[in-house]
């Protein structure tokens, strides 16, 4: 697989993982019937990209060596069959989760808006709940 990311390479990291899980050499370009396979196999190859409509609020662009273009279709097309997505009570509250920026991240529509995408694209979607505004760690459990 060869992605590159504006930006933040978590995409990158991802991608690097999920090729030495499937054995594929990073920069192989799989072919289109290759992925159909990887898609057909009995287990999930997928990721959490809940952070992707806050990157892609700060311009961040995703390719495939030098074609631009949209980050859930991509997966799709190298083999991904699933994503996980995660979502806030309030992520904007005081102390939440997007709660210093301007716009809400892992809220409900940003939620909705990414599960669409996921569904577009033919792969399977998981919904991580998160009871809280942000992160449940002991620091902000009561």
């Amino acid at each position: 697989m060869i992605f590159s990311v504006e930006f933040r390479p978590r995409l990158w990291a991802t991608a690097v993982a999920a090729s030495a899980l499937l054995a594929l050499p990073v920069a192989a370009q799989p072919t289109p019937e290759m992925a159909a396979k990887l898609r057909a196999l009995p287990f999930q190859i997928g990721a959490d990209i809940s952070w992707i409509p806050e990157d892609e609020a700060l311009g961040a662009s995703y390719f495939v060596g030098d074609q631009k273009g949209d980050i859930v279709p991509i997966l799709q097309q190298h083999g991904f069959n699933s994503i996980r997505l995660r979502i806030f009570v309030d992520p904007h509250a005081p102390g939440g989760y997007s709660a210093r920026r301007d716009e809400a991240f892992c809220d409900l529509a940003h939620t909705i808006a990414m599960a669409k995408r996921v569904k577009a694209a033919g792969m399977s979607f998981y919904l991580d709940f998160h009871y809280s505004d942000n992160w449940a760690d002991p620091g902000k459990q009561t």
